[in-house]
């Protein structure tokens, strides 16, 4: 091993198909391809006031509360919709879409399920919004759904060196569990985005686009700037957020082995840890005293983990520069190498259950 070298996880239900996006500052989504911002308004009734191809929702009390939602149509098969804290819905200026006049889109306001639905119908596109919880769904001409919201739109403010700001966390269910494609050039191999996960902040070779287009006859992007997580709702965690055993069998760390020069093994420094933190060049500091990092040079941790949780997929990433391998109850599972240059990320999972599975 050369360079930096960290090892964090996650728990994933097996089958578990809902997609996460996290973004710091307001959100803005269209649904279809692209959207235009637009402030007339007219038409006013007890749930939301009419605009120009669409219409401002007023909040709802429920899992989301204190969110304006607005929702219009740029085309037939082209909805954008936005999310705040006030109705202020003024079009601001954006490095993504370029800000001109919309045409006028014809499209019906109806309910459905006893009124406890709202629904934007143009030619080719529909929008459901649940008028108890908020949320929204996506149909097409037809009534079949393309995808909708699952539980509640996180929306807390943050601070950033100024007032205004919030990070948002909003989940989407594949309801057709169908291919999704896009995201921008990453470095892990993806094309099928489903079930991954995903930090999308642009350098070097990392090249990311907040667009996905699916086999489903949807797209979505969003116009949002900001540093963007996709994938499963819940964080990763550091290692020992497990149960860690070293290679006698002793719980609480891994057995670690420096080696310096992988010519002499027997000239090595065993200690017991229970992280793989080695990500930025500061961490190099609490390498072990007598080791020296070279191109001869690797490190082994090795021992058995186990978790407390029921059965269930867990996700973990290895951030790493040089060259990498990982077992998993003694099957390779990662053979990876990267330019010690700038760190990579390499993901693998492992059907975790409560007994213990050697690393």
């Amino acid at each position: 091993m050369r360079a930096r070298t960290s090892l964090i996880k996650k728990k994933r239900q097996t089958g578990n198909s809902t997609k996460l996006y996290r973004l710091p500052i307001i959100a803005l989504l269209v649904f279809a391809i692209c959207g235009y911002g637009l402030k007339a308004q007219s038409s006013k009734n007890h749930h939301y006031t009419k605009i120009a191809n669409g219409i401002i929702l007023n909040p709802i009390q429920g899992p989301n509360p204190g969110q304006y939602l607005k929702l219009q149509f740029v085309t037939p098969t082209t909805l954008h919709v936005s999310i705040k804290t006030d109705n202020h819905f003024d079009s601001n200026p954006t490095l993504m879409v370029e800000n001109r006049p919309i045409n006028t889109v014809d499209f019906q306001i109806s309910t459905r399920q006893g009124g406890q639905q709202l629904v934007l119908k143009s030619s080719k596109l529909q929008s459901a919004v649940d008028l108890t919880t908020g949320l929204v769904s996506y149909l097409d001409k037809n009534g079949k759904t393309l995808l909708e919201e699952a539980g509640a739109r996180s929306f807390q403010p943050v601070s950033i060196g100024a007032a205004g700001y919030y990070g948002i966390t909003q989940v989407f269910n594949n309801i057709q569990n169908v291919p999704l494609y896009g995201l921008g050039g990453n470095q892990l191999g993806y094309t099928d985005m489903r079930g991954k996960d995903l930090e999308m902040i642009q350098y070097n070779s990392n090249v990311f686009n907040p667009f996905l287009v699916s086999t489903g006859h949807f797209a979505l992007f969003w116009n949002n700037t900001s540093i963007t997580y996709y994938g499963h709702p819940e964080k990763f965690k550091d290692l020992n957020s497990l149960q860690l055993f070293d290679k006698s069998g002793k719980p609480g760390a891994l057995t670690a082995t420096y080696i310096t020069d992988s010519t002499k093994p027997e000239r090595s420094i065993t200690r017991l840890e229970n992280t793989i933190g080695y990500q930025f060049a500061k961490d190099t500091a609490s390498l072990p005293a007598g080791f020296k990092m070279d191109n001869r040079s690797k490190v082994i941790w090795e021992g058995q983990i186990a978790s407390s949780d029921a059965t269930a997929m867990h996700d973990f990433i290895l951030k790493f520069g040089g060259y990498i391998k990982v077992w998993l109850n003694d099957s390779l599972a990662l053979d990876w190498w990267r330019q010690a240059w700038n760190p990579a990320e390499a993901p693998f999972r492992l059907n975790m259950e409560t007994n213990k599975n050697t690393i």
